[in-house]
């Protein structure tokens, strides 16, 4: 069987509980940004090519099985802020879950397991894990990346306040709808960029100096033991 429609048919059944609607039985849907991002992730656990979901019709061209890279898209605003905001239904994003755990793989794809604690923590956690996944897009849109690594944005909480590095960030909550809003200076951002290129570089640099100190000491080491072989024998 084409590994395509084997594909087709996994994300159906996923999708089908997440929303009710079966694609083999329509011939478009209309997904939100939550229900997007949960399949993205559900992909990316099955190894399973995520889809260009923004098609309403994305099934009709079959499924690769792969990976697709995380990347960051160029900032081109000139306003000296970066400002995202998400607005999420409670009920959109965590449909199929009743109860949820720090062990629930699906989740883990999503939040780290700080995350899931803290919402276990609150008296409604499905509301609590929504705002966190809003405050997640909200840096998200901030940053203006274009495919995301979920778990690489971790929301802390200090005194019930949500913080992520140098964001300024809030979360609501109405009725079933959380909304987040996360701010950044851009020189603050791009600051943050900088540094984090310059950790890369530093560790690069680190496993090549040591990859070369060990091939040395290999070589003296086999210097060495050629050298004491020929004396004794």
């Amino acid at each position: 069987m084409d590994t395509r429609i084997e594909n087709i048919d996994l994300l159906r059944s996923f999708i089908l509980k997440l929303t009710d609607v079966d694609i083999y039985e329509v011939n478009s849907i209309s997904l939100t940004s939550a229900q997007k991002s949960r399949i993205a992730a559900w992909c990316d656990e099955n190894n399973i090519e995520v889809p260009d979901l923004s098609n309403n019709s994305f099934w009709q061209a079959g499924i690769n099985s792969n990976i697709n890279p995380y990347f960051f898209t160029s900032d081109k605003s000139k306003s000296n802020l970066l400002i995202g905001i998400d607005i999420q239904s409670v009920n959109e994003f965590l449909k199929d879950k009743t109860n949820f755990s720090k062990n629930d793989d699906d989740l883990l794809n999503i939040f780290t397991v700080r995350e899931i604690s803290y919402a276990e923590s609150k008296d409604n956690p499905k509301e609590t894990l929504t705002g966190i996944f809003a405050a997640k897009e909200a840096i998200y849109k901030a940053k203006n990346i274009s495919i995301r690594n979920w778990n690489s944005i971790e929301i802390k909480y200090e005194n019930d306040i949500p913080s992520f590095k140098n964001f300024s960030i809030s979360i609501s909550h109405s009725d079933n709808l959380a909304i987040a809003v996360a701010v950044i200076a851009k020189e603050d951002f791009n600051s943050t960029q900088e540094n984090h290129k310059e950790n890369n570089h530093k560790q690069s640099s680190f496993i090549r100096n040591f990859i070369y100190l060990v091939g040395t000491l290999g070589g003296i080491i086999y210097l060495i033991s050629s050298l004491i072989s020929y004396i004794l024998y």
